[in-house]
This record gives C-alpha cells, structure tokens and sequence, in this order.
C-alpha cells in the first residue's frame, strides 16, 4: 500500500497537524527520505512525537517505517515496466473496495432531501464525470444542474440557498476560485459536498463531506508520467448506486 493510500484511508482520524505533516513530506518524499525525524519535526514545526503519531496513525510502526516507504516511493519507478499494469489494476482494485464498504448514507440523505442538486466539474475529466453524475442520477428522478463554467457558477450562486446542494469534483481542489466559491456557497448555507483526487486540500477541508482518491501514478520515461484516472468514473458509479440502495430502503 503506497503512503497516499494510507493517508486516505486514515484520513477520517487525522487532526490539523497531521494534514500539516502530510502536505510537507507527501510533497517532498525524496528530500524527507534522507531526514532525521528531529529535521522534519523542525521544517514540519512541530515536535518530534507529532511525527512519530502520525506515522502510527498511518498505520506504520514509527518514523523508522515511513522513511522505508518514503525511500521505495522515490526509487521504485525504476522498475521493470511489465508491473505498471499490475500496480495500477491493484490500486484500482483496493480503492473501489474501499468506496464499497465505505458509509455514504449522509451524503446520500443531502441529494434525496435537496431542493436542487448541482455538479460542477474544474477541468476536461472532472466535466466529463459531472456528467455522468448528472445522466446517472436520471434514474433516481433527481434532475441535477451541470455547472460547466466559472461564470456560470458565478450566476447560479446568486440564486442558491441553503435547500440546495453541490458536488464538486477537482482534482487538486486549492485554486482561488474554489475557494472564493466556496466561502460564497457556506455562507448562504448550501451543502458542499467534495470529490477530489487527494484529501489535504482547501475544497476537501472546507467542504461538508469529502469523497478523495489518490489515482496511480507511474514513470514511463523519465519526461513521461503516467496518471490512472478512470478511478473517478467508478466513484461516481458506486455513489449512484448507494443512493438507489438508499432511497430503495426508504420506501419499502
């Protein structure tokens, strides 16, 4: 299990300085590899058992443990490129278990009690997957408003309220519109709810519930990078399908 998905599946028990911790090293992973705990402690600014909870919190033993993951992520690319398949079926694999069993009934309760249900995608795959949303969602007779601009979302707000609900799909989720629209959307009391493609970030924290993936990333060459993103389509799958299962629950 790579750190990312660690991180991801403890996300839920993780405090403010544990995000804190992650945004640093899971963005330095080759630097923090070579680093005494007491050196990260101090570029992290936070004290020496912070570190060592927070790697226990990811499930590992220590600090010890998570240099050993820290130094395989920044060297295992060198691998034969045959296991390419391999890791990103097996990432594949262990995400959509882990969105399977995980409990969406609250989310599941917004869309059905909402007055209007909107989706707004921030790039070319997020879009495309706000529109499966919005033709998968058909099939409960929710008819959802796929927002496909900034400055429509900006017109839209205008009219929303606190009856109203919005999913929001972006993959890094810290840009300063997200924010800005955000704040915007809180403060009129409409619900967010978030999916995006790492769970330390400004959209995933200020959000009223967080979906987040960490899609498979591997080196072809070393001026190629190849990112798995089909993942977001199943999430978006899996989500529909709880919501049938819920309001199926409801009315029987």
């Amino acid at each position: 299990m790579r750190l990312e998905e660690m991180f991801s599946t403890h996300y839920e028990s993780l405090n403010a300085s544990d995000k804190h911790i992650w945004n640093y090293v899971g963005n330095n992973k080759a630097l923090c590899s070579g680093l005494s705990i007491e050196e990260v402690a101090e570029r992290c600014n936070v004290s020496r058992s912070t570190i060592m909870r927070f790697a226990q919190k990811l499930g590992l033993t220590g600090y010890s443990e998570l240099k050993t993951y820290l130094r395989w992520e920044t060297t295992e690319f060198a691998r034969d490129p045959a296991d390419y398949l391999q890791t990103i079926c097996d990432k594949t694999i262990k995400a959509i278990e882990r969105f399977r069993d995980m409990d969406m009934t609250q989310i599941c309760r917004l869309f059905h009690e909402a007055n209007r249900v909107f989706v707004y995608g921030t790039g070319s795959i997020q879009r495309a997957a706000a529109g499966e949303f919005k033709r998968m969602f058909l099939s409960l007779d929710i008819l959802v408003e796929n927002i496909t601009g900034e400055g429509e979302f900006q017109r839209e707000l205008s009219f929303m309220d606190r009856n109203d609900v919005v999913l929001i799909i972006s993959k890094k989720g810290n840009s300063n519109f997200i924010k800005d629209i955000v704040i915007q959307l809180k403060s009129k009391g409409v619900r967010v709810i978030s999916l995006t493609f790492s769970g330390d970030n400004t959209l995933a924290n200020m959000s009223d519930y967080q979906l987040f993936l960490s899609p498979e990333t591997v080196s072809i060459k070393d001026d190629m990078m190849f990112e798995s993103l089909s993942l977001i389509f199943s999430v978006i799958e899996i989500l529909c399908i709880k919501c049938i299962q819920y309001m199926g629950d409801i009315y029987l």
